[in-house]
C-alpha cells in the first residue's frame, strides 16, 4: 500500500470444478512519518549564498513533501525541495533547524550547525587631491563597503597622513601639511569593520613649498648717529619652516639674523 488510507481486499477461492468462494475483508492502513537523513553542517561567508541540504524519505510513494527551513538568524522559508540557499548578512555560528511534513501532517525534525566567516571591509578614497601647498587645509573622503550590511553600518575609518601627525578618525577628514618636506606623502586609509577586518586604500600626494609672504615696509627718517630699529615681520605657510632675515645696508656688509628685528 503506497498511501494511508481505507481499503477493501476481496478474494476468491475456485476448486477448478465451478465451485467458487468469495470473501472480502477491510484493511485500514495508517500514516507513517517521513524520515530524515542526512542533514550535514554548511559552511559559507556573509553576504554569499550558503548551500543548505537534507535527504527525506517517506514510506508513503504518493505522498508530497514540504521542507520548512529556520535559518537562525530570523528567517524562514518553505520549499518543496530538500535543498535551499541562504544568505547570512552577518558571520557567526547558526543554528538551522528542518522540520520535514508529508500530505496527512506527520513530521519529522532536524537540525545543522552553520558556520558563517566574515570578510573584509573594501576602502577606498573619494577624489583625493593629488598636489597641495604646504599650510593648504586639504579634505579627505574616505569610501567603504562592507558585504555585511550591519557591519558596513559601523566601519572605522583611520587616516594616516605620513608626515608623522596624529592618525585622523571619520570617513570625511581635513588635513594641513605643515611643511612639503621630501615633498611627497603617502596618505593610507585604514577601514576596519567590528570583527577586526580591514583594508587600506592608499593615495600618493605631492606637497610644493609656498615662499614666505613679507610685510609692507614703511620708509623710516632719523638723524644720523642715532640707531635705528629695523622691523620686517615675515609670514610663512609652511609652520615648521625656519624663517631667516639677510639685511642690507647701503654698502654694508649683508648681516643674517633669525627674527625680524
Amino acid at each position: 500500500f503506497v498511501n494511508e488510507g481505507s481499503y477493501t481486499v476481496r478474494v476468491k477461492v475456485g476448486d477448478g470444478d465451478g465451485g467458487e468462494v468469495i470473501a472480502q475483508l477491510s484493511v485500514a492502513i495508517g500514516n507513517s512519518a517521513p524520515a530524515l537523513g542526512e542533514f550535514p553542517d554548511a559552511t559559507g561567508v556573509e553576504g554569499q549564498p550558503v548551500l543548505l541540504q537534507a535527504e527525506a524519505t517517506d514510506l508513503g510513494g504518493l505522498d508530497r513533501l514540504l521542507y520548512s527551513w529556520d535559518f537562525g538568524d530570523g528567517a524562514e522559508t518553505t520549499t518543496d525541495t530538500p535543498l535551499v540557499e541562504h544568505i547570512y548578512a552577518n558571520s557567526g555560528s547558526y543554528t538551522a533547524r528542518l522540520t520535514v511534513t508529508d500530505d496527512a501532517g506527520a513530521a519529522v525534525d532536524g537540525e545543522a550547525q552553520v558556520t558563517v566567516a566574515n570578510l573584509p571591509p573594501v576602502a577606498g578614497v573619494d577624489n583625493p587631491p593629488l598636489v597641495a601647498l604646504e599650510g593648504e587645509e586639504l579634505t579627505f573622503v574616505g569610501t567603504g563597503s562592507d558585504p555585511s550590511p550591519a557591519d558596513e553600518l559601523q566601519l572605522e575609518f583611520r587616516w594616516d597622513f605620513g608626515d608623522g601627525s596624529e592618525v585622523q578618525e571619520g570617513r570625511v577628514v581635513t588635513h594641513v601639511f605643515a611643511d612639503e618636506g621630501g615633498g611627497r606623502f603617502d596618505v593610507t586609509l585604514t577601514l576596519t569593520d567590528p570583527d577586526g577586518a580591514d583594508d587600506q586604500a592608499s593615495v600618493s600626494l605631492l606637497v610644493s613649498n609656498v615662499r614666505p609672504a613679507l610685510e609692507e615696509l614703511p620708509d623710516l627718517q632719523a638723524e644720523e648717529g642715532i640707531a635705528l630699529l629695523l622691523v620686517a615681520p615675515a609670514s610663512d605657510p609652511g609652520s615648521v619652516d625656519e624663517l631667516t632675515w639677510t639685511w642690507n645696508v647701503g654698502e654694508a656688509p649683508a648681516v643674517e639674523t633669525a627674527g625680524p628685528e
